[in-house]
């Protein structure tokens, strides 16, 4: 209940004062569907979930896990009741937008209105002629 009282208070603030919460996406592969043989018969239906995302500099509790990179940022995700690492997040607004980081681990905030997650980059090309 408390949760929902600070998101609104943050996405609030932010709004008045231009960020740091932005426009993004939670977007999610989809579920596939196999035949009897095992085979995937579909690959499922992507679909995506509208959130605000504050990228930020990660955490030192972050740095120790093994799986660490020095080019992984935190992520505070507000929107989602239920979060895991499954989808990949898209800023669509901000400093930051255009860039899509996968999920390398969640957790809530201290104050429990926010994911925090650590996030990698992902290079997703855009065109056929090898740009990205």
């Amino acid at each position: 209940m408390l949760d929902a009282a600070f998101r609104d208070i943050a996405l609030a603030v932010s709004g008045a004062v231009g960020g740091p919460y932005h426009a993004g996406t939670l977007n999610y592969p989809g579920e596939p569907v196999y035949d009897l043989g095992g085979s995937i018969a579909s690959p499922g239906s992507p679909s995506s979930v509208s959130i605000h995302v504050q990228v930020d500099n990660v955490t030192e509790a972050m740095r120790l896990d093994a799986d660490f990179q020095e080019r992984d940022v935190r992520l505070l995700i507000l929107g989602p009741d239920a979060l895991d690492s499954v989808p990949t997040v898209s800023v669509t607004a901000g400093p930051f937008s255009g860039q899509t980081y996968s999920i390398r681990s969640v957790s809530r905030d201290t104050l429990g209105f926010a994911w925090e997650c650590r996030g990698r980059a992902v290079d997703i090309p855009t065109g056929g002629d090898g740009s990205s």
